[in-house]
């Protein structure tokens, strides 16, 4: 085979061909740098904005620090004094609060140590609360309830009222009121403690007794030998005696406390919960002075013991059997017991009203008109503000705000009084009408009846009476105040003027119609040279005295937002509805770490993940640019963000 003959071999050479680049593609290249520096400062922008909404777990920007949550507590506050049911509109202007909430010392809205008292005495409590309130009492908290009892069991077999008065006055108007029972208080307390702990007192006032029967003595020991069941079980107990509320008697021997929070639920339903009211609960034992009046269940069955008197009724030892006569020597038993001074304020009281010991201290709440109506006036007032911002709402002399109006009736220079107050008993005689009671009287001092006046209570007392009934005003005041009273009268009238196209007053009829029927009142013990001291009141709303009507308007106006409160003073002889004196204000702080931020924290760091990588692929990527830009096709910066981002 012939040989293929090779061909010479020749030199590799590298042929390096430079392209030029046509001069917008420079353009995209430096347009995708701009575009990929521009798209991730942008995801670094979003997300600092991001970080101001993940500066707390509410997701709301500045919540601790810029009065946002000062400002929804004082919405809460103000809104559940007056709110009538569970649900209500944050936006409504009837709880605007006028005020600025820029910076973080912004002063809270008063609230007034009223509240806890109307939740615990006004029966507003559901039973399976009441179960779980009686369950949470200790032994010595038993020494503390005060409940004039009316029945020792369900049934009504035995009879507890220490009057037939009462008696009566407990099956007209308390029989389905479980706190009447001693029954619900032995069948959810420790009871047996408390029976011992009486070192023989109770078996002697109640017990010993009752076992003298078949029936009885089986109802005794069912009782003692009891153990709790479940709450539901519980209240279908009372239920089936047709029981439907549990409602305490007021008393100041403590001073109920309260916390309450209001859920927030963010974004993502993470619950935070907002403190809005802190009221410690404390003993007012030193000061308290309603036991002299009413009694509680340690009084009297200690008060039986010397005696060996018993407080059932149906006893033939009763301690008040014979109580309409000179007979039974144990018929003041507990009214001695308590020990009320003895001097005319006291025998006043027991020859008009009733026994001490014997008074029921019924909580009166605002009827719903008059709380719906102050809702209203509130939304109304707001709007006046917005809208005529120019009118004067402050008297030009500023000496004072208080005033001190006495009811003709009791304008008579010879008349002098002894008090307003019943829980204050040793008052002195004074030229002029004092204040009414209060939870807090500690009776050391005897001050005058006084009405703080303001332009809402004006306006307030204005759109119930008529401005001409308001313009009489001053002519109850004393002769030093009626200089500044026509100033602030004037004040008034000028604003009433446009006021009264914005308030409505279709609900006014209604309104005072409730507020006649309650008859509030205030009381005056009065003396006359030549007689006995007497107990005289003064209705609120008195058409006979319109003059006086005004400043007992503006007391229901501040009963309304809880500055007041009412108490019916219930006995044998007479029941008076008495309207308290104004109370001390409390003021309730925020605190900024009732809001937390672990979680927008958690969020926010997680959330930095996608723009700090961005930010590093996007340096890496600078960095070999700038060295080897010739090999960038200018056209890839613009899928930056999707490969990045993979």
């Amino acid at each position: 085979m012939a040989a293929t003959p090779s061909l010479p071999s020749r030199p590799l050479i590298d042929i390096v061909v430079k392209v030029r680049r046509p001069w917008w593609h420079h353009i995209i290249n430096v347009a995708g740098v701009v575009y990929m520096l521009g798209t991730v400062s942008l995801s670094v922008f979003v997300w600092t904005i991001f970080g101001t909404y993940m500066a707390n777990d509410i997701f709301l920007p500045h919540f601790r620090d810029a009065g946002m949550q000062s400002a929804l507590i004082d919405l809460f506050n103000t809104a559940l004094v007056t709110a009538n049911t569970s649900w209500f509109d944050i936006t409504d202007p009837a709880f605007a609060i006028q005020k600025s909430y820029e910076g973080t010392s912004t002063a809270p809205q008063p609230v007034f140590p009223t509240y806890p008292r109307s939740l615990l005495f006004s029966g507003k409590q559901s039973l399976e609360a009441s179960v779980l309130s009686l369950r949470d009492l200790q032994l010595d908290d038993l020494g503390y309830f005060t409940c004039m009892y009316c029945w020792m069991d369900f049934k009504r077999q035995w009879e507890l009222a220490h009057s037939e008065q009462r008696q009566q006055r407990c099956l007209l108007q308390k029989k389905r009121n479980a706190a009447m029972y001693f029954e619900a208080l032995m069948r959810n307390t420790d009871f047996v403690g408390m029976e011992l702990l009486s070192q023989g007192a109770f078996d002697i006032a109640y017990f010993n007794e009752i076992s003298k029967t078949a029936i009885g003595a089986a109802w005794v020991y069912y009782i003692r030998a009891h153990a709790w069941v479940s709450v539901a079980e519980e209240v279908r107990v009372w239920t089936q005696y047709n029981l439907n509320q549990f409602t305490m008697q007021w008393a100041n021997q403590v001073q109920s406390g309260v916390e309450e929070s209001v859920s927030i639920t963010n974004a993502v339903g993470f619950v935070s919960y907002l403190r809005i009211k802190s009221m410690p609960k404390r003993a007012l034992s030193v000061l308290s002075s309603s036991g002299t009046l009413t009694s509680t269940p340690t009084n009297d069955y200690t008060a039986m013991l010397e005696s060996q008197s018993s407080l059932v009724r149906s006893s033939v030892v009763f301690f008040a059997l014979h109580n309409t006569s000179n007979n039974n020597p144990h018929a003041n038993l507990i009214d001695t017991y308590l020990g009320p001074p003895v001097n005319a304020v006291t025998r006043a009281i027991r020859a008009q009203w009733g026994p001490f010991g014997n008074f029921d201290l019924e909580y009166v709440a605002p009827p719903g008109s008059l709380t719906v109506f102050v809702q209203h006036f509130g939304a109304a007032f707001v709007a006046f503000i917005r809208n005529v911002p120019l009118v004067d709402t402050k008297p030009a002399s500023r000496t004072t705000t208080s005033l001190h109006p006495t009811p003709r009736k009791w304008t008579n220079t010879s008349l002098v009084f002894y008090g307003g107050d019943p829980l204050c008993l040793n008052g002195q005689p004074q030229p002029f009408i004092q204040e009414s009671f209060g939870f807090d009287s500690a009776c050391t001092h005897q001050n005058p009846f006084s009405i703080d006046w303001s332009v809402p209570k004006s306006l307030f007392a204005m759109a119930i009476l008529g401005q001409q009934t308001v313009s009489s005003m001053c002519t109850l005041v004393p002769q030093d105040e009626k200089a500044s009273c026509g100033d602030m009268l004037g004040t008034a009238l000028g604003a009433n003027a446009a006021f009264q196209a914005f308030v409505h007053t279709d609900e006014i009829p209604t309104v005072i119609r409730d507020i006649v029927a309650l008859e509030v009142s205030t009381v005056q013990f009065v003396g006359r040279a030549g007689h006995d001291i007497t107990i005289e009141s003064q209705a609120l709303h008195d058409r006979s005295d319109k003059a006086w009507s005004v400043f007992g308007w503006m007391s229901l106006f501040e009963w309304a937002r809880g500055e007041r409160e009412v108490v019916t003073f219930q006995n044998d002889f007479r029941d008076l509805t008495l309207m308290s004196h104004v109370y001390r204000s409390l003021y309730i702080h925020s605190n900024p770490n009732d809001v937390g931020y672990k979680l927008g924290v958690t969020l926010l760091v997680a959330s930095a993940i996608v723009p700090g990588a961005l930010c590093i692929v996007m340096v890496l990527v600078l960095w070999v640019w700038l060295r080897r830009q010739r090999r960038f096709v200018g056209r890839n910066w613009f899928v930056f963000n999707r490969v990045a981002g993979t």
